[in-house]
């Protein structure tokens, strides 16, 4: 009878390498496939569109003085990176420890998979596993040198540089944010590797998931939106004004160029309504602070926790619970911040706008525009 079960064991291992193998191959073709649209298309990419606006933040940050809005949120990302560095560090000698303390899967793989792994094999893929977080780890350590870094070169002078201080600044925040990429991709790589103790079968049904996960992370939308005639109310509007002649797109909002009477600016106004954002009503505190709980890697961190809990590693699970915890209380913190930030710079701006009416160029309130205004611009509208 074991000789039996050896060459059963035997038939079996080539089906098992070939699932692995498989599935192995799957995350490193998309791997490939996303570096290779990085390269050629960046703005089809999340990261690609970051690295540009990142450099356009750079230039605002310099031309402007905005020592304040650079300190916040290069401290925003070395927070963010330490808190993950850790995280991956605490799971990384958690599996660990769970390794050597001798845990047995053998009975729930053998319910539930077709191929199901031995205690030495489960050993094996729980060290590749904390291998996994050990390198989200250095990534994020290497994300915070780089954050550093660019901490300490955003503020030298524009003679420091050969050339223009964008490219070499940019250079180096674009490195951390790489290294940052690559961290919280292993919180995703991490759930066909943790269903892989179970079985092979698992592990690619986990491959599979953790693609579209990925392609959700790594990819930008960009499904074509349809473009309706923008009509106001009233009956005053044009569909494309830019791609028609002046007179044309005036004929089409009753307009002329000496600019409308003050009598038909208020008249259209009061049927239009004021030229201003409709303001959304503002959530409660308890539902804003549980909505830094809905996301993908807070979920796999809750689903971690609740592993921990059913393996019986109670002070794991409550250290995962505990990071959760405290990262939903420091980004409510900061939000709370930016949103008081926010609502002082409306309250110290007052946007107005010079447009001509009944012949005359008078200044108004920017909210007092209506379709046919004719406007002034000058640097810096």
């Amino acid at each position: 009878m074991p000789f039996d079960a050896l060459l059963g064991e035997l038939a079996r291992l080539p089906a098992v390498w070939g699932v692995d193998a498989f599935g192995l191959a799957l995350l490193v073709g998309y791997k490939l496939y996303s570096s290779q649209v990085f390269r050629r298309h960046p703005e089809r990419t999340h990261e690609g569109r970051c690295n540009r606006l990142r450099r356009a933040w750079i230039e605002t940050v310099r031309a402007g003085g905005k020592d304040t809005l650079a300190i916040q949120t290069l401290r925003n990302w070395v927070m963010s990176a330490t808190m993950f560095a850790s995280t991956c560090m605490l799971v990384s000698l958690g599996i660990i420890g769970v390794t050597f303390g001798g845990l047995d899967l053998a009975d729930l793989s053998q319910a539930l998979s077709w191929a199901p792994s031995a205690p030495d094999v489960v050993r094996v893929k729980l060290l590749l596993l904390a291998a996994l977080f050990f390198s989200g780890f250095m990534h994020f350590v290497l994300s915070l040198r780089y954050y550093n870094q660019g901490g300490f070169v955003i503020n030298l002078p524009d003679g420091f540089f050969s050339g223009s201080p964008v490219d070499p600044i940019g250079d180096t925040l674009d490195r951390g944010g790489r290294h940052y990429n690559q961290g919280t991709r292993v919180f995703i790589l991490a759930v066909p590797f943790v269903l892989w103790l179970i079985g092979p079968d698992w592990f690619l049904g986990g491959v599979l998931v953790g693609l579209l996960l990925l392609y959700r992370f790594d990819f930008h939308d960009d499904r074509a939106l349809a473009h309706a005639a923008a009509v106001a109310p009233g009956g005053v509007g044009v569909g494309a004004p830019h791609a028609l002649p002046a007179e044309d797109v005036m004929k089409a909002l009753h307009s002329r160029p000496e600019g409308l009477s003050s009598a038909e600016g208020a008249k259209r106004l009061a049927a239009m309504g004021p030229n201003r954002l409709a303001s959304t009503p503002r959530d409660g505190p308890i539902k804003r602070f549980f909505k830094h709980f809905n996301d993908s890697l807070i979920y796999i961190l809750l689903a971690g926790a609740a592993m921990t809990a059913l393996m019986g590693h109670w002070v794991d699970t409550w250290v995962i619970l505990a990071v959760t915890v405290i990262n939903a209380v420091i980004g409510f913190i900061q939000e709370g911040k930016a949103e008081q930030a926010l609502a002082g710079i409306r309250k110290m701006l007052a946007l107005r706008a010079r447009c001509r009416r009944d012949g005359q160029w008078v200044q108004i309130d920017s909210a007092d525009l209506v379709p046919g205004d004719i406007v002034r611009l000058a640097a810096g509208d």
